[in-house]
């Protein structure tokens, strides 16, 4: 598994629509030392990073999101010079690497947020961090972690019923 080491004098920047994801990667990070900056798509990531004066040292990016999805962000940060070299990380339940090009890493959902600490830094155990983490969700508050991702997972292609 390759690794992304990221100092953190420079922010992570969370791009995905789902709030309980977001708030877990951002847990995670943030007991790590990270200023960690939110967006819930692509198009609000892009706004974010022409805003902020100091590039992330890395994106956490999903692909299947409202308004503007995760290969139209890649495409517009990689024909971006200040930001062509900023590197990313595609997290998705969905999709193929070749979905993604241009970016630097796919790994597919659910992440064990351990492994997402693994990739920012190397050969730390993350584990008081997922305790925390996983208390500071409400809807996967008792669960383990692998209730968390049935429970995401029945959350994400549940179908609305007909009445």
């Amino acid at each position: 598994m390759g690794t992304f080491l990221c100092c953190a004098m420079h922010p992570i920047l969370i791009v995905d629509d789902n709030e309980d994801i977001r708030e877990l990667y951002g847990t995670c990070l943030r007991g790590e030392g990270y200023t960690v900056l939110e967006a819930e798509d692509g198009q609000a990531a892009l706004d974010t990073l022409h805003q902020t004066p100091q590039v992330p040292c890395l994106v956490l990016l999903d692909l299947m999101m409202p308004i503007m999805s995760g290969p139209e962000f890649l495409k517009a940060v990689r024909e971006t010079h200040r930001l062509a070299s900023l590197p990313i990380i595609v997290i998705s339940a969905g999709g193929q690497p070749s979905d993604a090009p241009g970016a630097n890493r796919f790994v597919r959902k659910p992440l064990d947020p351990r492994a997402l600490v693994a990739l920012v830094l190397p050969g730390h155990d993350a584990g008081w961090y997922w305790l925390h983490a996983r208390r500071a969700l409400r809807p996967w508050r008792d669960e383990g972690l692998a209730e968390a991702a049935e429970a995401y997972n029945r959350r994400r292609l549940a179908v609305p019923q007909a009445d």
